[in-house]
């Protein structure tokens, strides 16, 4: 299934081939004005970061946020919207994991075209060796299993919910910062983000990287997020009732 909704999603970008090279000039101009906000807040702020962190938590930022969009972003973003349409009476029925199943429905394969740009960006930062790209692309996919397992459960409350979307959104607004350098948090954000870890995304595969080591516990809390998040959600689906009564 998994194969399938990666193609049919290459398939709808195709047909819709003006929107998706609109989609790519959109993805550089929203670097490029990323690379300047972050500029300006480095400057305002007197920060102490060289220009390869700054480079390399953008870019990274971009290409969690990307991957994870493609392959889960839209499917659980469309989730309130089955349950107020009636329509996810249709997947409860399926005798497969459901969790899994609603969250690569809607793959939107050729979105990935945007980390063109990103990858560009960090491959110029930085003065790469096959085991700092080993451990890079890792921590990458780590930070997508957590941003991933986080959404499940804030999508989840749409079984509970009639409608979830302003904080999808908020959340969503949320993570758009998650290039800044953890740092630069005061106190009260430091536990927000504990909470919400918008500052995990970028910064961890970056100082991973620069610092020259591994983040082992980062592994071990994405799957065990992963866990909690397929707990939560069933336990939530069974709280749900159909539109249909």
């Amino acid at each position: 299934m998994l194969i399938q909704s990666f193609l049919n999603g290459i398939k709808v970008r195709i047909l819709f081939l003006k929107d998706t090279i609109l989609m790519i000039f959109w993805g550089i101009f929203e670097l490029l004005m990323t690379i300047i906000f972050f500029s300006v807040i480095k400057i305002n702020f007197k920060m102490e970061i060289s220009d390869e962190k700054m480079f390399l938590l953008i870019g990274t930022a971009f290409i969690v946020e990307t991957i994870y969009y493609a392959f889960f972003g839209s499917s659980l973003l469309n989730l309130s919207n089955l349950v107020v349409e009636g329509k996810l009476d249709n997947y409860i029925l399926l005798p497969r994991n459901i969790s899994w199943i609603l969250s690569i429905i809607n793959i939107d394969s050729l979105y990935l075209i945007t980390l063109l740009p990103n990858l560009y960006l960090i491959l110029v930062s930085y003065n790469w060796n096959i085991e700092d790209f080993f451990k890079y692309i890792i921590n990458v996919f780590i930070m997508v299993l957590i941003r991933y397992s986080f959404q499940l459960i804030i999508s989840s409350f749409n079984f509970i919910f009639i409608n979830v979307k302003l904080l999808e959104d908020t959340i969503n607004n949320l993570f758009s910062y998650s290039y800044l350098p953890r740092n630069i948090y005061t106190s009260f954000w430091k536990y927000i983000f504990i909470i919400i870890p918008v500052s995990l995304f970028a910064n961890i595969p970056v100082e991973s990287l620069l610092e020259k080591k591994y983040m082992i516990e980062y592994l071990i809390f994405g799957i065990l997020l992963l866990f909690i998040s397929n707990i939560f959600f069933k336990k939530t689906l069974e709280k749900y009732i159909s539109a249909g009564g």
